[in-house]
């Protein structure tokens, strides 16, 4: 960690990287609204046969949580382990984020929180198809919708 100190954990979880990988357009140097992202943990686990739940937590810079991933607990060796997710393009909207990272036992009890470990920001530099005010809402999925005209 920058600050040359003990990396973030317990006795059974320490964190050694988190990061966000964003898969940028060519020539653009901002995540925006249509940039795919990468979120990466590793982690080393100091326990033999851990029964391992980890829960990703996404929030606006208000606070609200915008979604949660998790999966079924997987079996851990003692050694490094990695997760990852993505988030595609087109889906959030413009706004700052922040991640929370939740590791959980198998039975649910809590064996580490990693609370805001990432701070991003996504701008709206994409196209705005004739729209120049703010989007409403957590998400802007780029979902298409239909008009039928019936006579």
């Amino acid at each position: 960690w920058p600050d040359g100190g003990e990396a973030p954990g317990n006795e059974i979880l320490r964190m050694s990287r988190v990061e966000i990988i964003p898969q940028l357009a060519e020539g653009k140097n901002q995540i925006d609204i249509s940039t795919p992202l990468t979120i990466r943990y590793r982690a080393y686990n100091q326990v033999a046969n851990l029964e391992l739940v980890s829960e990703m937590l996404l929030f606006n810079a208000a606070g609200e949580c915008i979604f949660v991933l998790t999966h079924e607990a997987v079996k851990c060796h003692k050694g490094y382990i990695e997760g990852e997710c993505s988030i595609p393009g087109n889906f959030l909207n413009d706004s700052s984020y922040f991640i929370n990272f939740h590791f959980f036992h198998a039975n649910r009890d809590t064996l580490f929180l990693f609370p805001e470990c990432l701070h991003f920001t996504v701008e709206d530099l994409a196209e705005k198809k004739g729209w120049y005010a703010k989007w409403w809402g957590a998400v802007r999925p780029s979902f298409p919708l239909k008009v039928i005209n019936v006579q």
